[in-house]
């Protein structure tokens, strides 16, 4: 069984309320992230990685980390396609200069879920 609220130690009272303010903040910062891209990437990521510092089991600051890390594979997807807009990973992947086979699959793998084909 858990400590009850009441029988927490101060400090671990403080910790705790601090955590939940910390992972609702990440949750704002998520929400700022959908209204303007890319402006709070950093902070989202860095206010979850707070929270989750100070409470590792925080679902929501796991949830706005998945998010944003999401929308940034995205974002540079879209860049990478704005360079070079034949970009293929099939012709990455023959002309990688990284020769090692489970370090390029891996590398393949993180492309496709960026959204690269």
């Amino acid at each position: 069984m858990g400590v009850l609220p009441w029988q927490m130690k101060a400090s671990s009272v403080n910790s705790l309320q601090f955590s939940v303010q910390t992972s609702k903040a990440s949750v704002a910062s998520w929400v700022m992230t959908k209204k303007r891209p890319s402006a709070h990437y950093d902070e989202s990521l860095e206010v979850s990685k707070q929270a989750l510092h100070l409470n590792p089991d925080d679902l929501y600051a796991y949830l706005s980390l998945a998010v944003t890390y999401g929308l940034l594979e995205r974002e540079a997807a879209a860049e990478i396609l704005r360079i070079d807009p034949d970009f293929s990973i099939e012709y990455f992947a023959k002309t990688s200069p990284i020769k090692d086979p489970a370090d390029r699959k891996r590398l393949i793998s993180a492309l496709r879920k960026a959204g690269l084909m």
